[in-house]
Formats: structure tokens, sequence, C-alpha cells
């Protein structure tokens, strides 16, 4: 029993990370740390990760997938120089729709993936995620 609440309390301590594309318990830039405390920014990165993943695994072409490649790591430099959570979500929401306007070869597009912004919010406006330093 007594272990139940050792167990209880531990997990009552543990501060509340949203899951994102990465490992938030390593998450060491400011924005990293902004996307685990944010669900809204948490689910831009799981979309923009998903959506990556997809368009690189479609008929693209070698060239196109390099492109894709290249101006992901482009993106990332960008996104890290934001210093607000608007500047993070308008980086996520523009690589995101970069990706999903990538034409396929074969006509057939992978499914985008949009975080629906108002009901992320009213969640980010209930709940305070505690975030490690």
């Amino acid at each position: 029993m007594r272990a139940y609440y050792l167990v209880t309390i531990f997990l009552a301590a543990t501060p509340i990370a949203f899951a994102a594309s990465f490992n938030c318990q390593k998450a060491q830039t400011d924005v990293e740390k902004a996307v685990c405390a944010s669900i809204h920014l948490t689910h831009l990165d799981e979309a923009m990760s998903k959506n990556y993943h997809h368009i690189i695994a479609s008929d693209i072409g070698g060239g196109a997938r390099k492109h894709i490649k290249q101006t992901q790591r482009v993106w990332l430099k960008s996104r890290n120089a934001c210093t607000t959570n608007s500047c993070i979500a308008q980086s996520y929401e523009s690589r995101i729709s970069e990706l999903c306007e990538t034409p396929v070869i074969s006509g057939v597009h992978p499914n985008c993936i949009i975080p629906n912004e108002k009901f992320d919010a009213q969640i980010d406006a209930t709940q305070e995620p505690a975030t490690s330093h």
C-alpha cells in the first residue's frame, strides 16, 4: 500500500509534457521547450513531421526529395530563430503548407495533416504544463 502512495505522489509531481515528434525529455533549445509546453505547437510539430515523412515517401522524384530535405534543414534554422510561440506557430504553418503543396509525379498526393488551432488553443488555456529547465 505504501508503494502505491509513493507512485501516486511521484506521478502527481511529474511535470506534464505533451508528445512531440521528438523526445521532450531531451528538449534543449527554447523552441523545443516551447513546443513541448504547448499542445498547439506540439500538434503542429507532429503534423509537420508526419507530412514531411509522407511526402518524402511519395513519388516525388529524387531531385524533389533532395530539395525537400535541404529546405527542411533551412526551415529548422529559421524555426529555431523564433522567440515567441506565435512565430513558432507561423513557422510550422508555413512549412506544413509548403509540404502539402509539393507536387507528386504519380498524381496521388498523401493526405496532409492540419491541426485544429481553435481546439488546441482551448486546451492550452486550461492546462499549464510545466517544463523542466
